[in-house]
């Protein structure tokens, strides 16, 4: 005889909500990365998920230090986590006071990551023993890496492998480690579409900073082909070239394309640093390094105008019909760039109307073209003043004749007009 059973209502509910709520406590398992750099003072953190809007575990507290809630995510517990932090508790001490006072009273489903500044970078992590497998943190100065319903302990050593052996300043560092775990189903739970998770942010708290981060980038409930993380590195990419100099949109001009040899004339050389937006570098801007190719004359010390331009002047020597071409590099964010425009400056001889390197009855005969048939102007126009009296006129062709078959004075072009 076949026995039936009944399940009894208040059994079915009691087996509902107890499905439910472990439910809720794998709701916001991830990996992730909180850490500080005491040099700088930087707080930040880094995170990825197989669930949307991870960003929501990190706390990061200008000054002080940070703090990642994870696992069975409570906002209560986060915010008692803040307080201590502001009281300047250790963080040993932060986790054994969340462990002996969770706002549920069940501490055992609950992850933390702590760091501060104070203590040289001291830290400290937690996972509660009822957090889902694999389920683990690792800590050390500075820095605490913590996930659960991960592939493995791999996870976690890799994030610290990377954190530790990546150079620069702390987002660096936070973007290599959680690249380090952006392998498929580094949270089990997408292993499925074949990514590490569906949501990603990294953020940065600089000293200053206020209410507004120094970097803050989040990728949100990526569809199952898109990988967040992948998603998060073009967003990081893109915002550390806020920082950098561009080589096709910052500008380089100059004042005149022409010098006279042995003269006092200067060219002022000017360049206006502008990232891939047209907008001057986030960080400012660390040197401008302005260089000639022929040295055809000595290039000033460059000078911050304040302004977002720098300036140098480029003073002419007597090498006659010379032509130099000016470069420039400009260090921005810790990168140097090379800025494609490249002016070209020309060295003149005053009286070489023509422009063909030397003085001549082809000169006279040049601006008589000029003058009175419509022919081409001197190249500059200052090289035909010859008498230097501010115009162009018969007597400059008189003065050049008196020179050259006379015995007269030489030409006395005056200078540029800047």
């Amino acid at each position: 005889m076949r026995k039936s059973y009944k399940i009894r209502p208040s059994i079915f509910f009691l087996c509902l909500i107890l499905t439910l709520f472990l439910w809720g406590n794998e709701a916001y398992a991830t990996f992730s990365i909180v850490a500080v750099d005491t040099v700088t003072g930087a707080v930040g953190g880094a995170g990825a998920s197989c669930i949307n809007n991870c960003e929501i575990i990190t706390d990061l507290i200008e000054g002080i230090g940070g703090v990642h809630t994870q696992a069975s995510y409570l906002a209560g517990n986060q915010a008692n986590a803040h307080a201590l932090m502001l009281a300047g508790l250790t963080p040993d001490s932060i986790i054994g006071w969340l462990a002996a006072n969770d706002v549920e009273g069940m501490p055992f489903y609950r992850q933390y990551g702590v760091v501060t500044l104070a203590g040289n970078g001291a830290s400290a992590g937690y996972t509660g023993a009822g957090t889902t497998f694999w389920r683990g943190h690792i800590t050390g100065p500075g820095y605490a890496i913590q996930g659960n319903i991960l592939l493995d302990q791999q996870i976690v050593d890799t994030m610290e492998y990377a954190y530790l052996n990546t150079d620069g300043p702390l987002e660096e560092k936070l973007m290599a480690a959680l690249e380090a775990a952006n392998v498929p189903g580094a949270d089990t739970r997408c292993m499925s579409c074949n990514k590490p998770a569906i949501s990603a942010f990294i953020k940065v708290v600089h000293l200053g900073d206020g209410g507004t981060p120094y970097l803050y980038r989040l990728v949100t409930n990526t569809v199952c082909a898109l990988n967040p993380v992948d998603s998060l590195r073009v967003l990081y990419d893109n915002w550390m070239a806020l920082r950098y100099a561009d080589a096709d949109q910052s500008t380089v001009t100059v004042s005149s394309d022409h010098l006279g040899g042995n003269t006092d004339d200067s060219a002022l050389i000017t360049v206006t640093p502008l990232n891939h937006t047209g907008q001057p570098p986030t960080n400012g801007v660390n040197e401008v390094i302005i260089t000639n190719l022929s040295y055809m004359g000595p290039i000033s010390e460059v000078a911050d105008n304040g302004d977002g331009t720098y300036s140098a002047w480029l003073h002419a020597d007597d090498d006659y019909c010379s032509k130099d071409t000016i470069f420039v590099s400009i260090s921005a964010g810790g990168q140097l760039t090379d800025v494609n425009q490249h002016p070209t400056i020309y060295m003149y001889e005053c009286a070489d109307a023509n422009h063909n390197c030397a003085i001549n009855i082809l000169d006279a005969t040049y601006l008589i073209s000029y003058l009175y048939k419509g022919g081409n102007a001197p190249i500059p126009l200052e090289s035909g003043d010859i008498n230097g009296n501010g115009s162009i006129n018969l007597l400059d062709i008189s003065y050049l004749i008196n020179y050259m078959y006379k015995g007269g004075p030489g030409p006395v072009c005056p200078p540029l007009i800047l």
